[in-house]
């Protein structure tokens, strides 16, 4: 496996972050990871998915995870092969509580959050009447141990996934006309702007398309994004979701 390129002369590696240990991050301006956390050894590791699946086991436990990715100086990855483990498919370091220090001193620009996943929503959740109408698919996921909240797309976009509360307060704060122009909308998630993936509740199974929360014509100017939402889900679950703009 090669390694994950990042700047030039370092490596970039991923680690799944506690809600703890991203205050400390954040305080620091990103620059620094905390020197322990209680109950909770320090492993960063070659590719992202390792972290993913970690991030999404402290959200089921402890209601959120996160995963970050950093650059490291190519030479103190290299110091720390002694502590390497993990297969081809999940190579990880185990770093010692000594050498986090170490580590900070050799990250090269900041700490990135590239996702955010949280706990499985609850019941009251779904209590509104259009919340109540989204498909059971939709429902399924966002009531999973551990679901995508937000984060970082391998194209570069960002992807934000609303509570059904939120997608009704976003339809509602919309206005009366942009609603009547779009019938049956249940809004779902967005790019972190104007633009809002949507489902069209007037079908039975509705295609995920994006809408502009502040222009266009209605539904004949959404574009389409997957033809179903257990569609878009098995794009999020294998990590290749992405916008379409045509």
């Amino acid at each position: 496996m090669e390694r994950a390129p990042g700047r030039e002369g370092t490596i970039t590696l991923w680690r799944a972050a506690t809600q703890a240990e991203h205050d400390v991050l954040a305080a620091t301006g990103w620059k620094a990871w905390p020197a322990s956390t209680p109950g909770r050894g320090f492993d960063a590791y070659a590719e992202r998915r390792s972290a993913e699946r970690i991030a999404q086991s402290l959200a089921a436990t402890a209601g959120v995870g996160y995963v970050t990715s950093f650059d490291v100086q190519s030479a103190f990855v290299d110091h720390c092969l002694q502590y390497r483990h993990g297969d081809e498919g999940s190579i990880g370091y185990g770093l010692p509580q000594a050498e986090i220090p170490g580590l900070n001193e050799h990250t090269v620009g900041a700490v990135i959050e590239q996702a955010d996943y949280r706990a499985a929503l609850g019941s009251h959740e779904f209590a509104s009447g259009h919340a109540q109408a989204l498909p059971a698919s939709w429902r399924e996921y966002l009531q999973r141990p551990a679901w995508f909240r937000r984060g970082w797309l391998p194209r570069g976009r960002y992807l934000w996934f609303y509570t059904p509360r939120e997608g009704v307060e976003l339809a509602d704060a919309w206005g009366e006309d942009s609603v009547e122009l779009h019938p049956g909308i249940a809004i779902i998630g967005g790019d972190g702007s104007r633009e809002h993936l949507a489902v069209d509740l007037r079908h039975d199974d509705p295609p995920v398309v994006l809408v502009d929360a502040f222009g266009g014509e209605g539904w004949e100017d959404a574009i389409e994004q997957t033809p179903s939402v257990t569609h878009l889900i098995d794009l999020l679950d294998a990590g290749t979701f992405d916008f379409t703009w045509e």
